[in-house]
Formats: structure tokens, sequence, C-alpha cells
């Protein structure tokens, strides 16, 4: 059974928050605050990537896969939103050996990079290194008032492989600096 949107109005906790993303992962959630439907079909190879991750406390909010095709040219990312700062700073260490760009908005900063991620037929269409603030009002409008203090925590955190169609160079990396850090599973 697939619920609605109305699943996320009752979040009180970061946990509640991983749950309900997992739900949408998995099918049983019908959308996310920022994503109206369901998972895009690229994504279904590396949703048992996103649900790992989530379950460690790194929700992820937005993905691709790096992929090449005669007519696509696609880099591997993901958007994850931590806990709180320390959170994303420990990431930024256990990824500081890979070769991934790790970006992170703190609450109060926006930035707006414009990394192209995607290009179909020579032409870019997707783009990267846009997060932070003006992200925060999505979550704000579709949770719960009681979900205030978990918002306004939220550390928003783009991983970016800039090597153009690795499948699995990115979520390798960052399984493993999952692993290092010990990231509790919630």
């Amino acid at each position: 059974m697939t619920v609605t949107v109305d699943a996320w109005y009752d979040i009180e906790s970061f946990a509640d928050l991983a749950h309900t993303m997992i739900g949408f992962l998995e099918g049983t959630v019908a959308e996310t605050p920022t994503h109206g439907g369901p998972l895009d079909p690229e994504s279904i190879n590396i949703t048992h990537d996103l649900v790992e991750l989530t379950r460690r406390g790194l929700i992820t909010d937005g993905s691709q896969p790096g992929l090449i095709s005669p007519t696509l040219r696609q880099r591997a990312c993901v958007d994850l939103l931590t806990r709180n700062v320390s959170v994303a700073q420990d990431l930024i260490l256990g990824l500081g050996h890979s070769e991934l760009l790790v970006l992170v908005a703190e609450p109060g900063v926006e930035l707006w990079q414009n990394l192209p991620m995607t290009c179909w037929d020579g032409e870019f269409g997707t783009w990267a290194g846009r997060l932070g603030e003006f992200h925060r009002p999505h979550w704000y409008d579709r949770l719960g008032p009681q979900a205030s203090p978990v918002v306004d925590q939220m550390c928003f955190v783009q991983v970016l492989d800039l090597q153009w169609g690795r499948e699995r160079y990115l979520w390798d990396q960052l399984h493993a600096a999952v692993d290092a850090l010990a990231l509790p599973i919630l």
C-alpha cells in the first residue's frame, strides 16, 4: 500500500525523517517534499545504496547514477541531509582520500554552483552545486510544525563524482566512509 505525502506531516525526529524517506525509496510513500512522484527509473540500480545510506543517517534527497550511452553522459551524485554540521564534517574527512567532490551548506548557507552533471546529445541538462537555504522551505512546508527543530539543524550535502559514467565509484566510496565513521543505524 502506498501512502500520500501526508506521511511527512507527522515527523517529529531525524529518525522519523529517515524512516519516511526509506518508505519512499521502497515505494510505500508516494512522494517526498522535494520530489513529486515515484522514484525515477534510472535510480532502480542504486536504490539499495540510497536505502543503506539513509539508514545510517545520511538521508538521500536526490541522486543519479553515473551512465554512459551513445546519447547520454551522466555523472553520479547524491544529495544528502545530515542531522547536523558535525556529521557533514565527519563525512568530508571520511571522503578526503577519494576523487569525489563534497559540497556542504550548513544551516543559513546557500551555495549556487553550476556543475554540469548530465549531457544529452551534447547539451547539458542537469546541474549540481545548488544547495542550502532555498531547499529548506520545501521541508518546512511539508513537515508539521513539530519538525521545525529537525529542519533547523539539517545540513545539506552533495557528493559528486566529476568523472562521467562511473557506475559504482561514488557509492562504494560513500559506503566505505560511512562504515569507517561507524554511523549508527537509525
